[in-house]
């Protein structure tokens, strides 16, 4: 053998010098151009590839006679090939083969599978899986396309039933994993790769284990090379309900790990924070909090001030994601924060998602500050030149305190005296990398990310685990419930009737829908323009104002400012108006189309009335037969007005990839784990990874583990914010 040849086998990482390192291309049956195809997907290592986990679990390790057979009822059988045929039926080919037992028949029909005839020749013993059906063209049952294993080239015995081939058999005779397709590769692929490879594993694979014998007691789990052959090569031992409910040893450890693996990452980034500025609670912020209080706060407003004051005079960085229900009094909340470093001469910024919510903060805070004498600057990307000068030269100097923007204020231009505080609306709008671009306009500034879309708390751990948590629960008292109705396109005489009731309470209307003008794709879904048209003619006389985010700037903004000054009855507007809007005297919110909006957009644009002391009502209106999935949105939505009920409900319909916009084809951010289904488990790990962290020793291999690339490329779209 040539040195060549020697390097060629060890890269082919064949028998004990597998690595989980080891590249996919160098795995049996993979080769380079399936490995293009999988490193498109980010499945670039042994670890990568076994981390593609089986969708379900099919027993088929008892074989029955064919006469047995019934239509409908999945079953394995062997028997011996003794006709085979290729037919076409418009223009589609159509493979038959007649298997023979010794109880009987059956025709095995396989559409478009030419290919086959092949391999499944006449006198080639085979085992079938599969569920009977009557055949359309007569002669009794036929499996219609089986998942087959070929046993013998024809030539052994035609009557004997050889055990040890069939126990040989990857597809057949035991219990079989059944994975999706992926990167091209169909399922049978996945299983026969993975198969081979979990065997020629060494049983060294993986040492040392990034859990060591010690968190193997603690989380209650088996061994890595254990878990891998448990999972992809189930054995007679293996309980097949245990593992299609993915708990069996095997998925415990690979979930376990999982989490464990991720929440120690968290951890790291959570506990071992950079230092920040120091900010302490002063009396000077405390008598300007006295001047602005607008309302006494509620206890939950106090817990959470209490916990972001602690945080600003930490000394460490703060990053806090600062959850509230709609109408909870997030903004308060904010601005009371913003005080403690103007108070002590420094800087706070606030970043909303959209111009109208940033100008509806803008009005707000300088309405509320004034008392105190801060003044409050507005920087939008759409200022003049002098404008926009004059607005960065007094931030740069510090005589803007407290600044108000959208992404205008990630730009390189923009430059603060000293930045002390950055506060981010609507945090999943904006990415973990923008949240980092605002930091670095100072030195050791604190992060505060607020959200009105309640996250149920696996969830929160998964996707914002690298943040503190603090909860808004309660609303400020006198806020009355609103009542939610649905109603059909076709009743809307009784939607212009409950309008008119309003209006003529001397009370406000929002009417939302989903598109700005009509579409081809939606032809009908009512747009805006429409839309308003069609409002001003249900009510002569009444001023209907159209707004969307394709109007100019100015032009939004005069529409708002109609509506907040009450010049405008009834706003017609997409969903720019979901978020921040605060006009107490609207009391009727109208969704039109409201099967084509989420449970949170829904929840969201609910909560723009029930803001005063008038009783308010919501009528979400839906065409006649809605689907199964958008009915139960509309019936949580009349059901509850609780945030955190419905972001459960949510997940329930939709699952944690839909909720937080983070599904994407290929990787998703845990492979073996589902934050839904294995709640308890990620909880345990997360407390578990934080009590070892803080105890670990430094030099800990799992240390650098969490702060390495490594740990990066397997979590990515843990980045996403």
């Amino acid at each position: 053998m040539t040195s060549s040849d020697s390097a060629a086998n060890k890269r082919l990482g064949s028998g004990n010098e597998l690595r989980p390192e080891t590249a996919v291309q160098f795995v049996k049956g993979i080769g380079p151009e399936r490995a293009r195809a999988l490193q498109a997907e980010g499945i670039e290592t042994v670890r990568d590839l076994l981390l593609i986990l089986p969708r379900r679990y099919e027993d088929r390790s008892n074989l029955a006679p064919i006469r047995s057979l019934k239509p409908g009822v999945r079953n394995t059988v062997c028997g011996r090939i003794v006709a085979v045929s290729l037919k076409r039926a418009r223009r589609m080919p159509i493979f038959e083969a007649v298997v023979e037992d010794a109880s009987g028949r059956i025709k095995c029909v396989f559409f478009g599978q030419a290919y086959l005839r092949d391999s499944l020749k006449v006198g080639r013993r085979v085992v079938l899986y599969g569920a009977p059906e009557w055949d359309r063209f007569g002669g009794g049952l036929a499996l219609h396309s089986p998942d087959s294993e070929i046993l013998d080239d024809g030539e052994a015995d035609p009557d004997r039933v050889d055990g040890a081939l069939i126990e040989a058999a990857i597809h057949m005779g035991r219990v079989v994993p059944v994975y999706e397709k992926r990167a091209g590769l169909l399922p049978k692929i996945w299983r026969r790769t993975l198969t081979h490879l979990v065997r020629s594993l060494p049983e060294s694979f993986g040492e040392p284990d990034l859990l060591a014998a010690d968190l193997r007691e603690d989380l209650g789990v088996v061994g890595l090379r254990q878990a891998l052959s448990a999972v992809h090569d189930p054995g007679p031992e293996d309980d097949l309900s245990a593992l299609n409910s993915a708990r069996s040893r095997g998925h415990l450890r690979m979930i376990l790990e999982e989490f464990f693996l991720f929440a120690v990452g968290l951890a790291a980034k959570r506990l071992d924070r950079r230092p920040g500025v120091v900010v302490p609670s002063s009396d000077a912020a405390r008598e300007m909090a006295k001047r602005v209080l607008p309302f006494p706060l509620t206890a939950a407003q106090k817990r959470v001030l209490k916990e972001i004051a602690a945080d600003l005079g930490s000394g460490r960085e703060m990053s806090r994601l600062l959850q509230g229900d709609v109408g909870s009094g997030k903004t308060i909340v904010a601005i009371l924060a913003m005080l403690l470093p103007v108070a002590a001469g420094k800087q706070a910024a606030l970043v909303a998602p959209t111009e109208v919510l940033a100008d509806q903060h803008f009005l707000t805070l300088t309405r509320i500050l004034a008392p105190a004498g801060v003044r409050v600057l507005r920087l939008s990307g759409r200022m003049k030149s002098k404008e926009r000068k004059e607005a960065l030269a007094a931030i740069a100097t510090g005589e803007a305190p407290v600044v108000i923007g959208t992404h205008a204020l990630f730009e390189p231009d923009v430059v603060f005296r000293s930045l002390a505080l950055a506060i981010i609306d609507e945090q999943h709008r904006f990415g973990v990398i923008q949240r980092e671009e605002l930091r670095l306009k100072g030195e050791g500034v604190h992060a505060l990310v607020m959200t009105a879309t309640p996250i149920p708390r696996t969830l929160a751990l998964s996707f914002h685990g690298d943040l503190d948590t603090s909860v808004l629960d309660e609303k400020p008292p006198g806020r009355l419930p609103i009542r939610t109705s649905h109603r059909f396109d076709s009743q809307r005489p009784r939607i212009v009737e409950a309008v008119k009731r309003h209006l003529g309470e001397g009370r406000q209307v929002y009417v939302v829908c989903p598109l700005v003008e009509e579409s081809e794709k939606l032809a009908d879904v009512r747009a805006v323009t429409e839309l308003t048209q069609a409002w001003s003619d249900w009510l002569p006389g009444t001023k209907v104002t159209a707004l969307h985010g394709r109007l100019p700037r100015d032009e939004k903004g005069a529409a708002m400012d109609s509506f907040v000054r009450a010049e405008t009855q009834v706003l017609v507007s997409t969903t720019v108006i979901e978020v921040g809007v605060d006009v107490p005297n609207a009391t009727l919110m109208v969704i039109e189309q409201a099967e084509r909006f989420g449970i949170a957009q829904l929840h969201q644009l609910r909560g723009r009335v029930g803001r005063g002391r008038h009783a308010s009502e919501c009528l979400l209106v839906t065409r006649a037969y809605p689907s199964d999935e958008a009915k139960q949105r509309i019936d949580a939505l009349v059901a509850s007005e609780d945030g955190f009920f419905l972001a459960e409900k949510d997940l329930e319909i939709r699952g944690p990839g839909e909720f937080f916009g983070t599904r994407q084809s290929g990787r998703g951010l845990f492979q073996a784990g589902d934050p839904v289904r294995d709640r308890e488990l990620l909880i345990r790990a997360r407390d578990l990874a934080d009590n070892w962290w803080r105890t670990a020793v430094p030099e800990h291999p799992l240390r650098r583990y969490a702060r390495s690339d490594q740990w990066t490329r397997r979590f990515g779209l843990s980045q996403v914010g």
